[in-house]
C-alpha cells in the first residue's frame, strides 16, 4: 500500500499553481540488477544518485539502436518510512513517463533485461503525478519561499511509502513535482484552498516556453535536438548505453545545427528581448485556433528553417536552424504566414550563448 506522510505548504509560498499531470505513468523496476539495468538503456547517469545525496530524480531519454529517442522518462528514487524517519528505498526506482508510452518502455526493458534480476511493477492506478510551478524564476522564489515541512505522520506505518517532493530536475522554472497516492487526502489539504488548480495545456505552454519537449513530441529525435545537454537529461561521462555512439559523436565532433525552440505566434516585439518566465502567462498567450503542427517556420530572409512539431494555443514548439538567427539576433520568423517570435527565457538564452560561444573558438 501507499501512504504519504502529511505535509503542508506555507501560505507564504509564491507558487502559483498546481496542476495534476493526468497522462503520466508509473512504473516501478525492484531488484538487485534495476540501477544496472537502467543505466545500459537511459542517457542519464544512474550513478548520480549515489554521488549526490540531494538527487531525488534524473530525467533522460530512452534510445533505440539508431540513437533516436523513443521516450523520456523520469526516475524517481521513492522514500520509505522506517523507524520513525524517511529513508531512501534501497535497489528500487520509480519510472515516470506518459500513459501512451508506458507499455513501450516496459516492453523496452524486459527485452535488454534477459537473466537479470529485476522486477516490473506498474502502479500507475495507485500514484498521481503533480507539477507545481511558479513563475518568478529567481533564486528567492524558486528556493526560499517554497517552504516544505512535516508534521506528525498521518496513517503512516514502517514499510510505507511517503510522498515525494522533488524539483524538477529539467529547468527550475517548472518547478517541483509531487508523486503521491491517488487517494492521498493530505495532498488535497495541502494544496487545495493555498495554490490555484490549472490545466494539463497551462503546464504544457510553460513547458514550451522553456524549449523542453516531452513523450511523443520527442519521438525519432536526436537527444541533442530536444536540448537534453541543457536539461541535464544526458551525461556524457557515463559508460555505453544503446544509442549512445551516435549522440557521444555529436557532441564531442559535430554541431548541433538544428534544436528545438518555442516560438510565440499572432505577435511582434523587439527580438533583442528575453521573453519566456519573465512574463506572466497570460501577457504572452492568445486564443488561437489555427492548427500550426507541421507546418514550415520561415526566417526572415525568407528561408525555409525547420518545422512545427507542437503547439498549445499560440505557443509552438519548432525544430529549426538556430545557430545564424541568434548570432544575428533576428528571431522573427513566418508560420504559414502567421507573425511571430522565436521566444528566450533568461535560462535558455545563456545555454544557447554558451554553446555559440564555444563553436566560434573550436571553429
Amino acid at each position: 500500500m501507499y501512504r504519504a506522510a502529511k505535509r503542508f505548504f506555507s501560505t507564504e509560498s509564491t507558487i502559483g499553481s498546481f496542476i495534476r499531470l493526468r497522462n503520466r505513468a508509473i512504473v516501478g523496476i525492484d531488484g538487485k540488477d534495476a540501477k544496472t539495468v537502467l543505466q545500459g538503456l537511459m542517457t542519464n547517469d544512474m550513478q548520480s544518485f549515489a554521488k549526490r545525496s540531494d538527487v531525488a530524480a534524473i530525467h533522460g531519454g530512452f534510445l533505440n539502436l539508431s540513437g533516436r529517442i523513443f521516450t523520456d522518462a523520469f526516475v524517481v528514487k521513492p522514500l520509505i518510512f522506517q523507524e520513525g524517519k524517511e529513508v531512501v528505498k534501497e535497489d528500487e526506482y520509480f519510472i515516470d513517463c506518459t500513459q501512451e508510452k508506458k507499455e513501450e518502455l516496459v516492453n523496452h526493458i524486459k527485452k535488454h533485461a534477459l537473466r537479470k534480476k529485476i522486477e516490473l511493477f506498474d502502479i500507475s492506478d495507485q500514484l498521481q503525478v503533480v507539477s507545481l510551478l511558479n513563475h518568478v524564476p529567481n533564486e528567492e522564489s524558486s528556493a526560499g519561499k517554497f517552504r516544505q515541512a512535516k508534521s506528525e505522520m498521518s496513517h503512516v506505518e514502517d514499510g510505507d511509502y511517503t510522498m515525494l517532493i522533488y524539483q524538477d530536475p529539467r529547468s527550475p522554472l517548472l518547478g517541483y513535482r509531487i508523486i503521491a497516492s491517488a487517494e492521498d487526502d493530505d495532498l488535497s489539504k495541502m494544496i487545495e484552498g493555498v495554490l490555484g488548480e490549472k490545466n494539463q495545456e497551462y503546464y504544457d505552454l510553460t513547458r514550451y516556453l522553456c524549449a523542453i519537449p516531452e513523450g511523443e513530441e520527442v519521438k525519432d529525435m536526436l537527444p541533442l535536438n530536444c536540448n537534453f545537454d541543457f536539461t541535464g537529461s544526458i551525461s556524457f561521462s557515463k559508460g555505453c548505453y544503446i544509442g549512445q555512439e551516435l549522440t557521444a559523436r555529436s557532441f564531442h565532433t559535430g554541431i548541433i545545427r538544428r534544436r528545438v525552440f518555442p516560438i510565440i505566434l499572432n505577435q511582434i516585439t523587439d527580438s533583442s528581448s528575453n521573453i519566456g518566465m519573465n512574463l506572466p502567462l497570460d501577457k504572452i498567450i492568445n486564443d488561437y485556433t489555427a492548427n500550426f503542427v507541421g507546418k514550415e517556420v520561415v526566417s526572415s530572409k525568407g528561408t525555409t528553417i525547420g518545422k512545427v512539431i507542437a503547439q498549445r494555443k499560440n505557443i509552438c514548439l519548432a525544430y529549426i536552424q538556430y545557430i545564424e538567427l541568434f548570432k544575428e539576433g533576428k528571431l522573427g520568423v513566418k508560420v504559414d504566414g502567421v507573425d511571430g517570435y522565436i521566444s528566450r527565457t533568461e535560462i535558455l538564452n545563456r545555454h544557447v550563448t554558451s554553446y555559440i560561444m564555444k563553436l566560434d573558438k573550436n571553429m
